[in-house]
């Protein structure tokens, strides 16, 4: 399952107000994806990060997205119970062996920039193009191999 705000606006909120029963939740579910947003320091989300079997962080392959990914990495790392894995937007113009190098660990990944799988998920699109989304079917196999094995196998 997939537990997230029905807007785009603030998923940490949605995630703190859910915190209390959201491990129960996930467990009678068996599997779960929750999107906690931007991740802070303080963030409340981190009580569910460290209940989680492994922590995705999506992030573009450029400068930015990577420095500021780089000065987080302790943190994140910290936060997940060292159960992370990073997943980039697209490859350019740093593809996942300089991404992974820059920031020193191997979990990295890659999902394709997909407008239209984007408006898929919006349901700004028909379901066709949705089966047929390079997006998400990247994003389903990423899942798949989580239920079925540790994150370090998943991203290596």
């Amino acid at each position: 399952g997939l537990l997230g705000p029905a807007g785009t606006d603030k998923p940490e909120t949605a995630v703190a107000t859910a915190a209390a029963g959201l491990p129960q939740a996930l467990g009678a579910m068996g599997n779960g994806v929750v999107d906690c947003g931007r991740w802070t320091r303080t963030s409340s989300t981190n009580d569910i990060m460290r209940l989680a079997d492994c922590t995705i962080v999506v992030v573009r392959p450029d400068l930015a997205g990577v420095a500021h990914l780089q000065a987080r990495m302790e943190l994140l790392l910290a936060s997940s119970g060292g159960r992370l894995g990073v997943v980039l937007v697209g490859e350019r113009p740093y593809c996942v062996d300089n991404v992974a190098k820059a920031i020193g660990m191997r979990n990295v990944t890659t999902i394709p920039v997909d407008r239209q799988g984007v408006d898929a998920l919006h349901g700004a699109a028909s379901q066709r193009v949705a089966r047929s989304s390079p997006l998400i079917r990247s994003a389903r196999s990423i899942l798949d191999a989580l239920t079925k094995a540790p994150a370090d196998a998943v991203f290596a």
